[in-house]
């Protein structure tokens, strides 16, 4: 699976799940931006990062930066729609993307050294390095990155460096993790933004015969500046910070039971002013058990935050079947996201509702020869709506709106792999079924696919690998922020390289090689004249990476 991530020549898991085709495209995401993480039109509820040994980098800010975990660093990588709502209180989401790595096993340390270029003077370096037994772990990791002006965004970069380790001693085990991360970036208008943070969690767990419990404890806190020259972006400063205690135990029959306290508060001065904080308590139920030749799955969800005055539920049902050659689940779930620390002018905090059913169906057990299929269809009321604009920043202080009417959508996406002696194919689509919108035009597409084909050779006896694949991604039509235009669907050719000589892997891709600039929906107001709007941002036009990464284990 590593050497697959490695092969999209990516950044992180954020430009890996909005890549042409996927079901949660947007632009920029390529370039390392900032932009909200949107799915079925929606940008609250759509993701949530989930990376066992790691510190839960959401903590840091919520609402803004996330996640930026190289891939490189991932053994594997799986996103799943559909899983844990009811256990994730007043943040839950449509799909859960898991990135596992190392972990307590076969005694041995392992590094991995990764360094990347590219157009738009491209720099990025990291450094994982790890040791571990079949008790223990530790693992240490540091990343860079860095990059110059590239459509309308201007120069950005970040950095990431984290520890963490844990060890196991019979029934016992705890895990100790700490991260700390800062990024910056620069749009052509002057806009801009500088945001750090750090996060450090805890947890214990104890597990015997199938029975167990587990008890964490995670703090994060981080700091934002953000200003323009020009005069309706002035300086502003953002301070949160966040504490979370979760509690979980299980019994053989399956039955759990969980526990969730989350504090947090957020704080605003110079332009905006403003300090709030908030608290809520979540508790779950669950029973899992097998039925009818497959696995159904029960969870209710109950909780109270401060910012409203009820009690809120979230149910979850959830069936899974196992046949040759095929694994299928359906089910569906009600989704709580707690908006109420950046809102809009005279908006009061609300609570976004969702009911979502879900189909998803994989045929093929080798990822190599696979076809997979998923349905997400549901209603969501009270649906928070933001700006697309690549800045967080930036679309928080233009604050976060209330769709007062009811928003229905269907989302089909599908992924199929098809080998053939050398050959390889694959092919990935979407398509979003939703109704026009009065509180924002459907500034994300209605569809987008991706499809590629190659070959593969070993020559020198076997010891160089060579990949070769060439294709074409498509974005479907998609409406402006800015006025009525309706943005046209546009196509960009995709090929790449891939070199494997021991334990190094070389990538070449290149993207958009008729170098042309797409059309984006939100504002660049670097082409201000007095008192009009500006216009739609440009994409960056043609873009060659280069990676070489270095896999060292003893």
């Amino acid at each position: 699976m590593r050497s697959e991530l490695l092969a999209t020549g990516l950044p992180d898991v954020a430009s890996y799940w909005s890549e042409y085709g996927r079901p949660g495209w947007i632009a920029n995401r390529w370039l390392d931006g900032e932009a909200v993480w949107n799915l079925a039109g929606e940008v609250r509820g759509t993701y949530r990062v989930e990376e066992p040994g790691r510190a839960p980098r959401r903590l840091i800010d919520p609402a803004g930066a996330g996640s930026f975990t190289p891939l490189s660093w991932y053994d594997s990588l799986q996103v799943r729609p559909g899983v844990g709502a009811a256990w994730q209180g007043y943040s839950g989401a449509m799909m859960t993307v898991e990135g596992r790595t190392g972990g307590a096993g076969p005694a041995g340390a392992e590094g991995i050294v990764d360094l990347r270029s590219g157009d738009g003077s491209w720099d990025e370096n990291s450094l994982m390095v790890s040791r571990r037994d079949s008790v223990r772990w530790l693992r240490i990791e540091s990343h860079g990155l860095a990059r110059g002006p590239a459509g309308t965004m201007d120069a950005a970069g970040r950095h990431l460096w984290g520890i963490s380790g844990g060890g196991r001693r019979g029934s016992h085990s705890v895990e100790l993790a700490f991260a700390q991360q800062g990024v910056a970036g620069r749009l052509l208008g002057t806009e801009q933004e500088d945001l750090n943070g750090q996060v450090g969690s805890g947890s214990y767990r104890y597990e015997h015969r199938g029975r167990g419990s587990e008890l964490t404890f995670a703090r994060g806190r981080s700091r934002a500046v953000s200003f323009s020259d020009l005069a309706q972006f002035p300086y502003s400063r953002r301070a949160t910070a966040a504490t979370e205690v979760t509690a979980r135990a299980w019994h053989p029959s399956g039955f759990s039971l969980g526990a969730q306290l989350h504090r947090e508060e957020a704080a605003r001065d110079y332009s905006d002013t403003f300090n709030t904080r908030m608290q809520s308590f979540w508790g779950v139920a669950g029973w899992k058990g097998e039925l009818a030749g497959g696995t159904l799955s029960v969870d209710l969800g109950a909780g109270k935050h401060d910012a409203f005055s009820s009690i809120n539920v979230a149910p979850a049902v959830y069936y899974e079947t196992r046949m040759p050659g095929m694994v299928a689940r359906v089910g569906g779930e009600r989704i709580l996201n707690a908006v109420w620390n950046e809102m809009a002018l005279n908006q009061a905090p609300f609570l976004q509702r969702s009911l979502v059913g879900v189909a998803d169906v994989t045929l093929g057990t080798r990822r190599a020869k696979q076809v997979r299929g998923v349905v997400l269809a549901g209603r969501t009321s009270s649906r928070a709506v933001a700006s697309r604009t690549p800045l967080s920043e930036l679309v928080l202080r233009r604050g976060l709106i209330e769709d007062l009417e009811p928003y229905t959508f269907a989302l089909v996406s599908g992924e199929a792999r098809v080998p053939w002696r050398r050959w390889f194919g694959s092919m990935n689509a979407f398509g979003l079924v939703r109704a026009a919108r009065a509180a924002q035009a459907n500034v994300d597409p209605d569809a987008g696919a991706r499809a590629m084909i190659g070959g593969r050779w070993h020559p020198f006896r076997g010891d160089l690998g060579i990949e070769a694949w060439v294709g074409s991604d498509v974005v479907g039509p998609r409406s402006s922020e800015l006025s009525e235009l309706r943005l046209p669907a546009y196509a960009v050719s995709s090929a790449g390289l891939l070199f494997t000589l021991e334990d190094a892997v070389i990538t070449i891709r290149f993207r958009d090689i008729e170098n042309r600039s797409a059309t984006e929906p939100w504002e660049d107001t670097s082409s201000v004249i007095g008192n009009q709007r500006g216009t739609e941002a440009l994409g960056p036009g043609r873009e060659i990476r280069f990676a070489l990464t270095l896999n060292l284990s003893n």
